[in-house]
C-alpha cells in the first residue's frame, strides 16, 4: 500500500514537470528507454547439511528517459523506472517487491569561456553545473558512488578540474540506496513501513591536477552528516524514521539500537604511466568522525580515526586479443575490539573505516569495505570483435580479528584469512542497443575444525563453499 502511494507521487511529479520543461523554449528534445534483466542462482554447501542451501533472484527494470535541450547551454533530463524483484533463499523464503522511482531529474548547464587564453589559463575554460538528482562520487568511487539530490559546480582549467557538490540522500526510496552506516539505518531498512533512505547530507570537494610530471593527481574532501534526529514527522500516518536513538549517558546496554554516525574523509590519489603499456594507480583516505560507543558501561560518542588505501597495476597486451592483466590491493582498517560490525566500538576511539556508500567486490563474496584487506588479480581478453571476457581471482583477509559485514564469523578465531574467490565473465554486444553478460563464480571460505588451536575465520556449520551464476541483458530503445 505504501509503495503504491510513492509510485503515484513519483509518476505525478514526472507528468507535471516534464511537459512544462518541454515547451519552455527548448530547441530540441530526445527520449528513449531501457529494458534490463538480471537472473542469478546460487548454492551453498554447508558441512553436515544433507542438501545445499539454494538461492535464486530475478530482477527486471524498465526505464524511460527524456532530454530537453534548452538553448545552447542548458539541458534538462528526467528519467524514471519501474522495477520488479523476486528472490528466494532456503533460509529467508520469498521476497517480491515492486518499485517505481525517479532515477534522475536534473538541469545541467555548460558554459565555455572563449577568452581563457587571454588570462593565461588563470580563468576556467569551462564552467558547468548540475541541479537536481544526479550521481556523485569521489575520484576512487570507494568512499562515495551514489545518487543525491542537490547541486554540483565544476570549473575546468587548462591543467586542472575543480568541483564541489552538496546533496541530500533522504529523498531516495529505500531499496535504491546503499547508504547504511548506523544501527538505526539497518533497523529502518528492514522496516517495510519506512519508505525513504537514510537522511544524510553529503558534501564533496574534488581537485584534479592534470599532467603533473605526466601524472594525474587527485585530492578529495568529503563529509556526511546524520540528520535523523531532525526528522520526527509522519508520512501517510507512519513515522518517517521510527528507529530509536540512544542518548549519551545511558547505561543500559541495548545491542539493537544505536546513535548517530557522522564521518569526514581526506583523500589523495596519483595515477599515470610507468612504462609504455604499464599503468599504475595508488590512493589513500584518512577517515574521521564520531560514533556512539559503549565504554565503561555508559554510552558516549567517541572519535573515529581510520584508513583506506589501495593500489592497482594494469599491463596492456594489445597484440594478444587486446588483452590486459591487472593486480589490485585494497585495505580498509578495522577495530578488533568492536563488539559488532555496526556501531560496535567499545574503547576511546574507533579505527574501523566507514565508507559512505557500499562497493561491490566479488560476485559471490562481497563484504563491505570495513576491516577488509583483499588482493585481486584479473585478466581480460577480446577473443571476438563484439565479445570481451574476464577472469578474476580474489584473496580476502580481515584487517584485524574483529567483526566484518558477512555472517558466519567464528568469534573464537584470530585467523585473518577469509577465503578465495574465482570469477569468470563474458560480455557480448551483438548490436549497439543490445548487451548480454554471463558471470559465474565460486567462493571457498576459510573454515576448519573448531577443535584446533586456531580455527578458520568462519564457522564450518554456518559458511560453506558458495557458487553463483548470473545472466544479464540490456536492451535500449
Amino acid at each position: 500500500r505504501e509503495m503504491k502511494k510513492v509510485s503515484i507521487t513519483v509518476l505525478a511529479l514526472l507528468i507535471i514537470i516534464m511537459p512544462a520543461l518541454v515547451f519552455a523554449g527548448n530547441t530540441g528534445m530526445d527520449f528513449g528507454g531501457n529494458l534490463d534483466n538480471n537472473t542469478a542462482a546460487g548454492s551453498t554447501f554447508i558441512t553436515g547439511s544433507s542438501s545445499p542451501q539454494a538461492s535464486f533472484s530475478q530482477s527486471d527494470k524498465i526505464s524511460l528517459w527524456f532530454t530537453s535541450f534548452m538553448g545552447k547551454n542548458l539541458t534538462f533530463t528526467a528519467g524514471g523506472s519501474y522495477s520488479f524483484f523476486y528472490s528466494y533463499d532456503t533460509n529467508a523464503g520469498e521476497i517480491i517487491p515492486y518499485l517505481m522511482d525517479i532515477d534522475f531529474l536534473n538541469l545541467y548547464g555548460q558554459f565555455p569561456n572563449l577568452d581563457t587564453e587571454k588570462t593565461n589559463g588563470q580563468a576556467p575554460s569551462l564552467f558547468s553545473f548540475n541541479l537536481g538528482r544526479f550521481s556523485a562520487e569521489d575520484f576512487s568511487k570507494y568512499v562515495l558512488d551514489h545518487r543525491i539530490d542537490g547541486f554540483k559546480l565544476s570549473f575546468n582549467y587548462l591543467n586542472a578540474v575543480f568541483s564541489t557538490a552538496l546533496g541530500y540522500t533522504g529523498f531516495l526510496v529505500k531499496p535504491n540506496s546503499s547508504i547504511l552506516l548506523s544501527k538505526a539505518d539497518y533497523t529502518d531498512s528492514n522496516n517495510s513501513k519506512v519508505l525513504f533512505a537514510s537522511p544524510r547530507v553529503v558534501g564533496i570537494v574534488d581537485l584534479t591536477l592534470i599532467n603533473i610530471f605526466k601524472q594525474e593527481l587527485s585530492f578529495s574532501l568529503l563529509f556526511q552528516q546524520d540528520l535523523r534526529s531532525a526528522f520526527s514527522g509522519t508520512l501517510f500516518g507512519e513515522s518517517l524514521y521510527p528507529a530509536p536513538i540512544i542518548e549519551t549517558g545511558e547505561e543500559t546496554l541495548d545491542s539493537s539500537a544505536g546513535g548517530l554516525v557522522d564521518t569526514q574523509y581526506i583523500g589523495l590519489g596519483v595515477k599515470g604511466m610507468v612504462i609504455p603499456s604499464l599503468y599504475y594507480r595508488v590512493f589513500s583516505y584518512l577517515g574521521t568522525g564520531r560514533t556512539l560507543s559503549y565504554v565503561n558501561s555508559v554510552y558516549t560518542y567517541e572519535p573515529i580515526l581510520s584508513f583506506l588505501g589501495g593500489a592497482r597495476l594494469r599491463y596492456f597486451i594489445n597484440n594478444f586479443f587486446n588483452s590486459y592483466a591487472q593486480l589490485n590491493f585494497l585495505y580498509a582498517s578495522g577495530d578488533r575490539t568492536d563488539s559488532s560490525f555496526v556501531e560496535g566500538n567499545t574503547d576511546a576511539h574507533s579505527n574501523a573505516f566507514l565508507p559512505i556508500s557500499s562497493y561491490s567486490t566479488g560476485l559471490v563474496f562481497s563484504p563491505k569495505l570495513e576491516n577488509i584487506f583483499l588482493i585481486k588479480s584479473k585478466f581480460s581478453a577480446v577473443p571476438l570483435k563484439k565479445m570481451q571476457t574476464f577472469i578474476s581471482a580474489y584473496s580476502f583477509f580481515r584487517s584485524t580479528a574483529g567483526p566484518i559485514s558477512e555472517a558466519g564469523i567464528n568469534a573464537n578465531s584470530t585467523s585473518l584469512y577469509l577465503g578465495t574467490e574465482i570469477d569468470g565473465t563474458m560480455n557480448f554486444k551483438p548490436f549497439s542497443d543490445l548487451g548480454l553478460a554471463f558471470s559465474t563464480g565460486v567462493f571457498i571460505p576459510n573454515t576448519s575444525d573448531p577443535a584446533v588451536s586456531n580455527p578458520g575465520a568462519f564457522n564450518a556449520t554456518e559458511r560453506g563453499i558458495e557458487v553463483k551464476a548470473k545472466l544479464e541483458f540490456s536492451f535500449a530503445f
